[in-house]
């Protein structure tokens, strides 16, 4: 453990546990300018894909375009433990229609 600990790492009370409180951070560090690409209606706990376990500190969302001054943002809270980011893409023999081409960003907190 780092001396440093204490000043970089949130306090249990700043801990982000529920979708609500993650949804808010995100919104927060959001640019006015920048929410109209933006769509956190999706904001949800993740679920593993190989074991279907719901992540209790980690979250997932869906935005139309990504920007790299939000992602950074988001890592540089010291909530945040790490941001993921990758694009979604429809099923197999599906359209390649707006909603299907999406980027999805995972936020894992302390």
């Amino acid at each position: 453990m780092s001396i440093f600990d204490r000043f970089l790492k949130p306090t249990d009370s700043e801990k982000i546990r529920t979708p609500h409180d993650s949804y808010d951070l995100a919104l927060a560090l959001l640019d006015q300018d920048d929410n109209k690409f933006v769509d956190m209606s999706s904001h949800a706990n993740y679920v593993t894909p190989d074991t279907r376990e719901k992540l209790q500190n980690v979250f997932k969302f869906t935005v139309k375009l990504l920007s790299l001054d939000f992602i950074n943002k988001l890592s540089k809270d010291r909530r945040v433990k790490n941001v993921f980011f990758a694009a979604r893409h429809s099923h197999p023999g599906g359209a390649s229609d707006s909603a299907s081409l999406r980027q999805r960003v995972i936020i894992e907190y302390y």
